[in-house]
């Protein structure tokens, strides 16, 4: 591991898991995303890595809006047959200081 991060501060294990620019982040986000897929397409059909959703047409919702918003999995027949379903993975530190004095169970 360098020294100091392509961000510029102190390469450390814990700055390693946080920093967007040169950690880790998108490399573990990307390694449980493939796991995933590669799980799904043992028990599904039309197992999707990065599927753009279709466009917004008037409905209201949080989260990235733009026009070709992606999720990181979808797959066809998890939940029924022929039922699509999408997933999104999301990577976080656990130990990060504004989770510290929040309830674990919110």
């Amino acid at each position: 591991m360098a020294v100091i991060c392509a961000c510029g501060e102190r390469n450390t294990v814990n700055h390693a898991l946080i920093c967007q620019k040169g950690g880790f982040v998108i490399r573990r986000h990307n390694e449980i995303r493939d796991i995933e897929a590669e799980l799904l397409d043992e028990v599904c059909i039309s197992v999707t890595k990065e599927p753009c959703l279709l466009p917004l047409s008037g409905e209201v919702v949080r989260g990235n809006q733009a026009d070709e918003a992606r999720l990181d999995v979808s797959a066809i027949g998890f939940w029924r047959p022929q039922e699509k379903m999408f997933v999104d993975v999301r990577v976080f530190d656990p130990n990060c200081q504004t989770y510290k004095e929040r309830d674990p169970n919110t």
